[in-house]
């Protein structure tokens, strides 16, 4: 299989969690798991939904490890300019993102708190949501 499609799946080899999208205090075991190492997660998913990239970009589950641990994070919104993704919502997956867990939400009920407010200001709709992911998401090539 290949490194990309190592790096989106739980492996034995390395800490628990999907190396993607793992909170930078649960790489090293250095720091203990809480609902705001969730939180990172959730900001991580959120980001591949929002623009259909990972946040981070590695060709090992080393490299991807030090860069969720090391590495500022882009805005979603700067993945696909002009996309309608909004200051707010840029914002609050930064927070999510964000290296030390004291600086994110202190759950998801804190981040749906957040968020409600962003998503009833923003035309959106399913029909919206399929129109905006066909034109901006780039299909996956079929894999081998």
């Amino acid at each position: 299989r290949s490194s990309e499609s190592a790096l989106k799946l739980s492996r034995e080899d390395v800490p628990i969690g999907t190396p993607a999208y793992m909170a930078p205090e649960g790489i090293d075991g250095g720091g203990a798991l809480t609902p705001r190492s969730d939180v990172y997660s959730l900001g991580c998913v959120a980001f591949f939904l929002l623009t259909g990239e990972m946040v981070f970009h590695a060709s090992s589950v080393l490299q991807m490890a030090v860069k969720h641990s090391e590495e500022a994070p882009r805005a979603p919104s700067s993945v696909l300019p002009g996309n309608g993704i909004t200051p707010e919502l840029d914002a609050l997956i930064l927070q999510c993102l964000s290296k030390k867990p004291e600086d994110r939400p202190a759950d998801v009920i804190a981040f749906l708190t957040r968020l409600l407010p962003i998503a009833h200001a923003m035309p959106w709709s399913p029909e919206v949501a399929r129109a905006w992911w066909d034109t901006n998401v780039p299909p996956e090539p079929p894999t081998r």
